[in-house]
């Protein structure tokens, strides 16, 4: 049968108005058939995500503040990926509808807009890379959105890494 998993991330937050609530940061879940090929789908981040520069090494809620468009956000997909030793392909059939996909800030939620996004990856001890992109098909009155991007990293051994993230959408 394989590995079969889930992983679900609970986040709350109180403020000292007294509002406390519970955000379900990914509800995620894979389905490993063989040791190289698995499905996986839920909520997650999105294929399209350049997890390299200080946007994609920033990962704490409080001091965020890279925010720099490497990242079209958590969506909910179907992902197929493919892993053999350092490398790595993945493609995702994404759902689109939550956000408005111009990212103006304006929400189409509710309508049946689709994306899809890919990425292949190089894990290696020393260097490591990713070329990854996204479409995102905008609802009545909002525009595609799309991006293609590279990270690289450099391990300098224990003493440090650089890490550079470019995007273009």
């Amino acid at each position: 049968v394989g590995e079969v998993g889930a992983r679900i991330q609970l986040r709350g937050n109180y403020s000292t108005n007294t509002d406390v609530n519970v955000i379900m940061n990914e509800a995620w879940g894979w389905w490993a058939m063989t040791p190289e090929l698995t499905l996986g789908g839920g909520y997650t981040g999105s294929l399209g995500n350049i997890g390299y520069g200080y946007d994609g090494a920033c990962n704490c809620y409080y001091t965020d503040n890279a925010d720099v468009a490497l990242n079209p956000g958590d969506t909910s997909q179907m992902r197929l990926s493919y892993a053999s030793g350092p490398i790595s392909f993945a493609i995702a059939l994404e759902d689109a509808s939550g956000t408005g996909a111009s990212f103006s800030g304006n929400s189409s939620a509710g309508d049946d807009s689709l994306g899809a996004a890919a990425e292949m990856k190089y894990s290696g001890d020393t260097f490591n890379g990713e070329i990854s992109g996204y479409y995102r098909n905008g609802a009545a009155g909002f525009d595609d959105a799309y991006g293609v991007g590279l990270g690289l990293g450099f391990a300098l051994g224990d003493m440090a890494s650089i890490s550079l993230g470019t995007q273009i959408g």
